[in-house]
């Protein structure tokens, strides 16, 4: 079994990543707590991530907290965001 995941979002102007522990201990901790550099990631998992727009600074960035989650997301996957259940 792994022993953590990562996940990557990139947007035209900013990036996020995080490294999440695939134990109990996600469970307990908010998601911001896991925020890492993209550079991070690519060390860890062996990757290597191509960034147009933003460059070097977008992969050594670390933001203090996750985005908001407006649910355009869900509504861009879906086209249902009226229908989400949380």
């Amino acid at each position: 079994m792994p022993v953590a995941f990562w996940k990557v979002v990139m947007s035209e102007y900013r990036t996020i990543a995080w490294i999440v522990p695939n134990d109990e201990t996600a469970k307990r901790n908010r998601l911001d707590y896991y925020i890492v550099t993209i550079n991070e990631i690519e060390r860890q998992a062996e990757v290597r991530f191509i960034i147009e727009s933003g460059g070097r600074e977008s992969k050594t960035s670390k933001p203090s907290k996750s985005w908001p989650n407006k649910g355009k997301c869900w509504e861009a996957v879906t086209g249902r965001a009226n229908e989400r259940k949380d």
